[in-house]
């Protein structure tokens, strides 16, 4: 491929990508997925956090939802946008070691791993991660290699916007803080005021969440140590499960990137790769320990996390992988000369079309609730029940059940998860609401299993309902899926105490 057509590849790649990843979920599903629909919900209530995560994810989501009109294609773009701009962060951090075509192959090889492409039609904190951990990577590098002030506030600024996005992206920040005690240059910035200085401002733009948190009782930490498994106790076949996948899995979502770089550069011998092993890496050495620092330190920490016998999913992962393109190109360097952009080309592409047919197969032909619910029949339901006679609606649920409803009933309701323990405020506010004559509540949840447990925790007493729909994909059978709901337009409706 001639030199000056780099770019234009790239800036087609990237292009061509997005649109297929916006349109395939826009044409193949009924409805939002379940963490966009939390992520809206989230973002509607403007609060400093949630159970799960700190808010920014649904703050965002709430803003391109709203200024799209409320249209659920906004989601599935804004997923790609933060892809596309994950992808130039790292061309931007690679070109800090490579030539521009070797920054270009580096940041297109992670179009090979499912990360990038598969799991982003889910608009969610990981998604988000894929953009910000390289941006805040690249600007740390500068940070630590220019020493100057602008840069250091501008890493302390990143840090706090991926802290203020997911905790799990502690994990990047703790890999810089390695990469300075181990790094000669970087430990020298510790004589200089930089690194502080950075450390200030993110502790005073974090610190609202932190407040935010304390007054909640830490009920995020909380959360992610129940779905670590933490909290559930040791057992031998989970931990011994945990331990064992983290290698494997970790080789397979690499192994296409690896394959695809394979088949571009041609026939490499184990003589020349064993050899590369060994060989002084020149200036190519300071880029390596960078990204692999970035790289290896997320895994060995989520390797010992799984050796105490906590479980690791597979979705964190997705944001730990960036600094891989970039890497394998300085590790393949010696060969570039005979890299062979056609194949490389055809390579990425293959990939990228083989993972768009699986997801359009599988959102075609298997029937999932999350995924064909017929969320409009939904909505004409719950407006033929209520009688709000000009009274506000609020809706009360879990967060897929009301997420479903204010994203799809025309005047988008107020919607507050009634079983997250950081709602309760909201909550009883809302009752107030409908006590005093001014509001309707309409209950939804997924499973009776969540109406008893929300009667429990507020003490009073809903009449039930239940309402069978069908979800058909286009080519699947047909499976039901039950709703369970009360409409609440009295507070003798609620029974309240």
């Amino acid at each position: 491929m001639p030199q000056n057509k780099h770019i234009r590849f790239f800036a087609a790649f990237l292009t061509i990508n997005a649109i297929c990843w916006t349109l395939l979920p826009a044409w193949t599903r009924r409805i939002l997925p379940m963490d966009t629909l939390e992520a809206i919900v989230w973002g509607s209530g403007w609060s400093c956090g949630n159970s799960k995560h700190p808010p920014l994810s649904g703050w965002i989501a709430e803003i391109f939802y709203a200024l799209s009109g409320h249209a659920d294609f906004s989601q599935y773009l804004l997923s790609q946008l933060l892809v596309i701009a994950g992808a130039l962060a790292v061309y931007a951090l690679g070109k800090q070691f490579l030539s521009r075509e070797e920054a270009i192959v580096g940041s297109l090889t992670l179009f090979c791993i499912y990360f990038y492409n598969f799991t982003t039609t889910e608009y969610n904190v990981n998604v988000l991660e894929i953009a910000f951990w390289p941006l805040t990577a690249l600007a740390f590098y500068r940070a630590v290699q220019n020493d100057k002030l602008h840069h250091w506030l501008l890493f302390g600024k990143l840090a706090a916007v991926i802290m203020w996005t997911k905790y799990f992206s502690g994990l990047l920040l703790f890999s810089c803080f390695i990469y300075m005690l181990i790094d000669k240059k970087a430990s020298s910035r510790f004589r200089s005021c930089g690194p502080y200085v950075a450390v200030a401002l993110f502790a005073l733009l974090y610190l609202p969440h932190l407040i935010w948190l304390h007054g909640h009782g830490y009920a995020p930490i909380l959360y992610a140590m129940g779905r670590t498994g933490a909290a559930t106790g040791f057992v031998w076949t989970k931990y011994l499960a945990n331990l064992l996948r983290l290698i494997p899995l970790t080789a397979g979502i690499l192994l296409p990137a690896i394959i695809v770089l394979v088949f571009s550069f041609g026939r490499i011998s184990l003589r020349e790769i064993r050899a590369r092993f060994r060989s002084d890496w020149g200036e190519d050495g300071a880029g390596c320990k960078y990204l692999a620092t970035l790289l290896v330190v997320p895994l060995l920490v989520m390797q010992i996390l799984a050796i105490a016998g906590i479980g690791i999913r597979s979705m964190w992962y997705t944001p730990v992988f960036f600094a891989a393109g970039p890497l394998f190109v300085l590790f393949f360097r010696p060969w570039f000369a005979r890299f062979h952009w056609r194949r490389f080309a055809v390579g990425i592409t293959a990939v990228g079309a083989l993972l768009l047919i699986a997801s359009a197969a599988i959102n075609l032909t298997h029937t999932s609730k999350r995924v064909h619910f017929p969320a409009s029949e939904f909505c004409r339901m719950i407006e033929k029940e209520h009688p709000r006679n000009g009274k506000r609606l609020i809706l009360l649920g879990d967060y897929w059940s009301v997420g479903m409803l204010h994203c799809y009933l025309p005047d988008h309701p107020v919607a507050l998860n009634g079983l997250d323990c950081c709602w309760q405020d909201k909550v009883t506010q809302a009752f107030e609401q409908l006590r005093a004559g001014k509001a309707v509540i309409v209950f939804a949840v997924s499973t009776p299993a969540h109406l008893r447990e929300f009667e429990k925790l507020h003490q009073l007493k809903m009449p039930l309902k239940r309402h069978r729909f069908i979800c058909r994909a286009p080519f699947g059978k047909a499976k039901p899926a039950e709703i369970c709901y009360a409409v609440l337009a009295s507070p003798e409706a609620a029974m309240l105490p």
